[in-house]
């Protein structure tokens, strides 16, 4: 199943699990100039039984950050 552009991702953790799917997004990057290298800034939403419930949890989430968006440009 592919997912809308900034709805991070859902991956499947190893193991015999009640709850197998990690869901993950992206908040922005972080740049390590020592290094020279550039590292995703990630946060975990949670873990689920299926692969499609990330997604109800996904809208929840971009209604509410839409709407922070919004409020701060007023």
């Amino acid at each position: 199943m592919k997912l809308p552009n900034g709805y991070g991702s859902v991956t499947k953790l190893s193991g015999n699990r009640r709850k197998p799917y990690l869901a993950r997004v992206t908040l922005g990057w972080v740049t390590d100039e020592q290094a020279g290298k550039t590292m995703q800034n990630r946060i975990t939403i949670g873990t689920f039984k299926t692969k499609k419930k990330p997604c109800r949890r996904w809208r929840n989430i971009a209604l509410i950050h839409m709407t922070y968006k919004i409020t701060t440009l007023l």
